[in-house]
């Protein structure tokens, strides 16, 4: 029986119509043509075009069709005649958990405001003192609000004593952004709350928020970022549900990083992290989550020294390795520091683009000397001349290029003067010619 593979569909496949294939199933597809994919559910056939190996696309219409949203999953299976049977498996959505309290469970509260009440209230006898409210009756710390030193409680819950009026947020039993709000990080902040009592017994970190339900599980989550880490060299750990570690093997070079997976709308345990970071194990710890939950997390994760990283960088990246060259190296000083969100992917686009430049300049050289005639005394100032947009020392690099292995494209006569030992059609059929021979010997080899 055929196997299935399972690809994550991101952002950047649903809006692009197009897959970048992992690693493991770039041998079932064409290196370039086209490919049948056939939905038998849908009853519906794609021809997808392969430009170049890794990419298939011509998948946009069956996106929009079927109103794709970002983590569902397509399932492949490779048939014996070349095409593929697709099976699209949309992730359930599902809303966040609103908790319904039982009125017995909840004292009765009346809060204290400066405006007179609505009716008038019945007279009470003299109220005698009572003991604290016990705390197994003591409503959840989410839903009590900010601790009020200045008021004390008897154990029905009416405010009697209040030294200065202050307004006091009603309570709301169910889970917001802002109750899960915390100040920024610190040491002290960590200790103060580790010795404070709990009305219940103390979870493990990573399931302080186990009462919202994740949108995306985090399974699917550790195998989206192995594929998109793999084809830059990096192996990768599960280390536990939300943690994986990955590895930079490069030779003499080496280095770890930590990611924490961020799912969709969660909070995170920053006291894990700062734990994570001083351990030593791991060279560096990043984040990598949606750009909008980035954001929130921006200005904690500076001080925590942990940088941020999106999954449409990942994206990103490995849609501009197609034009150059991009391995872990080139992620290090982004994970060290600045992190891949923002304005450290800009940074990172801006590279990428300088290199391509670099590439762009020596086509547009090889260009301007494709029509000469060969052998001939060429004037390095008019090779400049006609290269004007070049920066300084940049055609002197590229002469010295040509010059040597195995492009014998110039000889260099003087600091002003090259020859033109043959014209460009020549050296391209050359080094051609030179690659296939090489190509030929290392597949022997």
């Amino acid at each position: 029986m055929a196997k299935e593979y399972r690809y994550p569909l991101t952002r950047l496949c649903i809006r692009t119509g197009a897959l970048t294939l992992p690693a493991r199933l770039i041998t079932l597809f064409p290196d370039e043509g086209t490919v049948l994919l056939r939905d038998n559910e849908h009853e519906v056939e794609v021809l997808a075009s392969v430009p170049e190996a890794r990419v298939v696309t011509g998948l946009a219409e069956y996106f929009s069709d079927l109103e794709v949203e970002v983590n569902d999953n397509l399932y492949l299976t490779p048939q014996t005649d070349g095409s593929f049977t697709m099976r699209l498996v949309k992730r359930p959505r599902r809303e966040r958990i609103h908790v319904e309290v039982e009125p017995d469970d909840i004292p009765e509260v009346v809060t204290v405001t400066s405006e007179p009440p609505a009716a008038p209230e019945p007279k009470h006898a003299p109220e005698p003192e009572h003991p604290a409210v016990p705390a197994e009756t003591a409503p959840p710390a989410w839903q009590r609000g900010p601790a009020s030193p200045q008021v004390s409680t008897p154990a029905w819950g009416i405010f009697t004593e209040v030294e200065e009026p202050e307004e006091t947020p009603d309570p709301e039993p169910e889970f917001t952004e802002r109750a899960f709000e915390t100040p920024m990080f610190s040491e002290t902040t960590a200790s103060r709350q580790a010795s404070e009592p709990a009305s219940e017994p103390a979870r493990e970190p990573q399931d302080a928020f186990d009462e919202v339900a994740h949108t995306v599980p985090l399974t699917d989550l550790q195998d989206r970022l192995t594929a998109e880490l793999a084809p830059f060299g990096f192996t990768t750990e599960m280390v536990a549900d939300d943690l994986v570690a990955a590895y930079a093997q490069l030779g003499s070079k080496s280095y770890s990083v930590l990611f924490r997976v961020l799912p969709a709308k969660e909070r995170l345990d920053w006291g894990v992290l700062l734990t994570l970071r001083r351990g030593g194990t791991y060279d560096y710890v990043a984040i990598i989550g949606e750009h909008h939950d980035l954001i929130g997390v921006s200005n904690p994760a500076a001080v925590a020294r942990t940088t941020l990283v999106s999954w449409d960088a990942l994206a990103r990246a490995n849609q501009l390795r197609r034009g150059v060259p991009i391995t872990a190296l080139d992620f290090e000083p982004y994970l060290k520091e600045i992190g891949l969100f923002e304005e450290g992917l800009a940074h990172f686009e801006d590279e990428v683009a300088s290199k391509l430049a670099a590439r762009g300049n020596l086509s547009e050289l090889l260009t301007t000397l494709a029509p000469r005639h060969a052998p001939s005394v060429l004037s390095v100032t008019e090779l400049d001349a006609a290269l004007g947009d070049l920066a300084g020392g940049e055609l002197e690099q590229l002469i010295t290029l040509l010059t040597g292995a195995p492009f014998h494209l110039f000889e260099r006569l003087s600091d002003r003067e090259v020859l033109l030992t043959r014209r460009v059609s020549e050296m391209l059929d050359a080094v051609g010619l030179y690659t296939e021979s090489l190509a030929a010997q290392l597949e022997v080899e």
